[in-house]
């Protein structure tokens, strides 16, 4: 499903109703008895929607930019660290965490590195900070 054009209104609504039938599942799969890997494959989908749903829902919030925030991190334009995160794989999800940024202040909203390699993340930053584990 594409949840690019949904508000985030919408997006937590179908959140919540996907937790619901995620929960159910799991539920249902305890009360059969079944290992953790059969209920795994059981809510494959429900999971992965589950994933889209956050992402877009982390992405689409209204950022919070401080101006007084010491940088930190290494920074990186926008371009410099889609290329490193599609090209060289240096950057994975569990390297660390990163925000997005301006070139004088930083906002709340992190930076996922999978974001770049799914080619869904926001363009209305010229900075990402990035601070490795």
């Amino acid at each position: 499903m594409d949840y690019s054009k949904q508000s985030i209104e919408d997006l937590e609504k179908a959140q919540k109703k996907l937790d619901k039938v995620y929960n159910d599942k799991l539920n249902e799969c305890c009360s059969k008895g079944m290992s953790w890997e059969d209920f795994m494959e059981e809510a494959k989908s429900e999971k992965e929607e589950l994933y889209f749903i956050s992402k877009y829902i982390r992405l689409k919030k209204e950022p919070t930019i401080s101006f007084d925030t010491e940088r930190g991190g290494e920074e990186f334009t926008l371009e410099e660290f889609k290329k490193i995160c599609t090209t060289s794989n240096m950057f994975t999800d569990s390297d660390g965490f990163g925000v997005y940024a301006t070139e004088k202040g930083v906002s709340d909203i992190e930076v996922i590195p999978s974001d770049f390699v799914e080619g869904i993340y926001r363009t209305d930053f010229s900075h990402i900070l990035w601070y490795n584990k």
